[in-house]
């Protein structure tokens, strides 16, 4: 059993930071997904519109009702119409890939009024495409900024956006984002060629095709939020392996979000809880996204974190105006095992508390010369191989914290609180087995404290 399935204070840790940035998703999700729907909706209007025209039309020039009309359709030549080559081809003149599709629809055309409607399928759509691409860019390169911000305490400073663009247009399952756009756009043409020709084989009505060509827009537009939160989970992670590289990292874990949506997919990979290198990560192979509407990202090795991500962490905590610590045991220590650590900090851990402990923490601690840390009611900073004592007195202060006995801003209530936590442990001696050597440790710390209160008070 690896280190990260013995201890998971480490993986909340990072599903706090990740669920901050999927929070920020969610947020730009609104506002996209808002314009999104206005956007689609737009089209589908207008095409549907083209639909009662073309009938209109059709029957004004045959001096016929909608049914003779729809009778007469298939298989006329009505070249008139081929003058919608010529318009839509000077609206797409500064969009290359409308145009490209709009030439390859008329050269396969025969000059038919149904062909005219296929064109202006084709044109619809490709005018979602131009709409929702640069606003797309933007939702893509805020995401891979706040992520590369938060990946790594939240310290990056500016961010030059031309560096994301690797970031951005790099191939999700062989296609960039661009490219999924106008391929979700593509199926929506083929979708809506396939509705005309359908719907003249039956004989439909104008009011009856329009339906069909808003589910065939609603369709879209739910593939196309697909693709927006697939492609966010991807920058996510691109920008996130970004920030660790520039950080001096090396390896990274994925981190699975489990609960009632999770794919077997995804739970096979947090089951296996692999390690891997930063410069052999591959978008889908040992990188989220795996799936459509994948929302696992990815976390770094506990082991690597280095001294300065930890102060980061908890700002100064050298500062025993900032935080509770334990001073370092100076006799032998003797560490409590992995499994009754678990036990004791099960309820801590349930109420969203965090531990850190990691060999880099180990050497912070020394630097400061702690055993342990306290820094509110979620998160204590813990040596890898801690005593019972420690553990215990961090328990205790964040209860202190919860219970309101501790006012962060002042510095003596921090030491009442310390005097208040040694009493705790002389008097739980003997239920917790706690060694002699750690009880004379405590009565050093008690001593420490009242002498500290002293100072102060007088």
């Amino acid at each position: 059993m690896n280190k990260l399935k013995k201890l998971t204070s480490h993986d909340e840790y990072w599903t706090g930071r990740a669920r901050e940035i999927f929070e920020y998703v969610d947020r730009k999700d609104i506002d996209f997904f808002a314009e999104l729907e206005k956007t689609y909706r737009a089209q589908s209007v207008k095409l549907q519109r083209a639909v009662f025209d073309f009938y209109t039309k059709y029957a004004e020039d045959h001096e016929m009702t909608y049914q003779d009309a729809m009778k007469r359709l298939r298989g006329e030549d009505l070249s008139d119409y081929v003058e919608n080559a010529r318009k839509y081809r000077e609206k797409a003149e500064n969009d290359p890939e409308l145009l490209n599709r709009l030439n390859e629809q008329y050269s396969a055309a025969r000059a038919l009024r149904i062909e005219a409607l296929h064109a202006e399928a084709v044109y619809r759509a490709g005018v979602l495409a131009g709409a929702l691409h640069k606003s797309f860019e933007k939702y893509l390169y805020d995401v891979a900024e706040f992520a590369y911000k938060k990946a790594h305490g939240g310290r990056a400073g500016a961010v030059n956006r031309p560096a994301f663009e690797e970031v951005i247009k790099t191939p999700f399952n062989g296609r960039n984002y661009s490219e999924q756009l106008w391929g979700n756009t593509d199926t929506l043409a083929d979708s809506l060629k396939k509705v005309f020709r359908q719907g003249f084989i039956r004989g439909d009505s104008p009011h009856e095709m329009a339906r069909e060509i808003r589910k065939e827009f609603n369709v879209a537009r739910s593939r196309a939020e697909t693709l927006i939160r697939t492609d966010a989970t991807a920058v996510i992670n691109r920008a996130t392996i970004k920030r660790y590289k520039r950080e001096g990292l090396k390896y990274y874990r994925i981190l699975v979000v489990l609960d009632n949506r999770t794919t077997q997919i995804c739970r096979r990979i947090a089951q296996e809880d692999k390690l891997y290198k930063l410069e052999d990560a591959q978008v889908g192979v040992n990188m989220p996204p795996f799936h459509y509407n994948c929302r696992s990202t990815i976390m770094p090795d506990e082991g690597e974190l280095n001294g300065e991500e930890v102060e980061g962490m908890l700002e100064d905590a050298s500062d025993k105006t900032k935080a509770l610590f334990r001073n370092k045991d100076s006799n032998k220590r003797r560490p409590i095992n992995i499994a009754r650590q678990n036990r004791l900090t099960r309820d801590f851990r349930k109420k969203g508390g965090v531990i850190f402990q990691s060999p880099a923490g180990d050497q912070y601690l020394k630097k400061i010369g702690a055993a342990a840390i306290n820094y509110n009611e979620k998160t204590i900073f813990l040596n890898t191989k801690p005593t019972i004592s420690e553990v215990l007195e961090e328990l205790y202060h964040a209860e202190q914290y919860r219970n309101g006995k501790i006012d962060p801003n002042d510095y003596i209530s921090k030491i009442k609180a310390e005097i208040d936590a040694q009493n705790y442990l002389l008097s739980v001696e003997k239920r917790y087995n706690i060694p002699r050597n750690e009880s004379e440790q405590t009565k050093k710390n008690l001593k420490y404290w009242k002498e500290e209160l002293k100072k102060y008070e007088d």
